[in-house]
C-alpha cells in the first residue's frame, strides 16, 4: 500500500530523533515500505530559523513531521516552530508538552473524569504531606 498526496507524489515525512532506537528503525521500514520519503532530523544537529517566513527558508523540505524525540525541550521548541510554519505535527505541541509533564496529565485526566490514582503536588519539602503505607 502506498500514499499520496501533493498531486500523487508520496509525502514527506520528517521524523524528528534524538536517537535511532529499535521503534524509530522499524517505524522508518515501515513508511518506507509504504512509500513515503522519510527525512530525519536529529535534535541536536537540527538549526531552525525562528525569524523565517516559512520552512523552505530554514532549509526544511518536509509535509508532517513525527516527534519521537527523547529530548522533550528541544522537541516542544521545534514542534512549535514547525506548526507556526504550517508543518502538521504528530503529535501537535500542545498534546506533547501536557504528557510530557507529570502534573499537567494529571489535571487534563482529572479534567477528563478519567480514573486516576490521587496525586498531591507540593512546592516543598515542608509542605509536602507524609507519605502513608497505603
Amino acid at each position: 500500500m502506498s500514499v499520496s498526496m501533493n498531486g500523487g507524489r508520496p509525502p514527506k515525512v520528517g521524523l524528528l530523533i534524538t536517537y535511532l532506537r529499535e521503534e524509530e528503525k522499524l517505524i522508518l521500514a515501515a513508511a518506507r515500505q509504504r512509500g513515503l520519503k522519510i527525512v530525519t532530523m536529529l535534535d541536536r544537529a537540527l538549526v531552525l530559523d525562528a525569524s523565517a517566513a516559512d520552512a523552505s527558508e530554514s532549509g526544511i523540505d518536509v509535509d508532517v513531521v513525527l516527534d519521537r524525540c527523547v529530548a522533550h525541550l528541544p522537541a516542544g521548541y521545534a514542534l512549535k516552530t514547525f506548526e507556526r510554519w504550517g508543518i502538521p505535527t504528530i503529535n501537535p505541541a500542545s498534546a506533547t508538552a501536557i504528557c510530557d509533564d507529570k502534573a499537567l496529565t494529571t489535571i487534563a485526566l482529572e479534567r477528563a473524569k478519567v480514573t486516576t490514582p490521587r496525586t498531591m503536588l507540593a512546592f516543598s519539602i515542608e509542605a509536602a504531606p507524609p507519605c502513608s503505607s497505603r
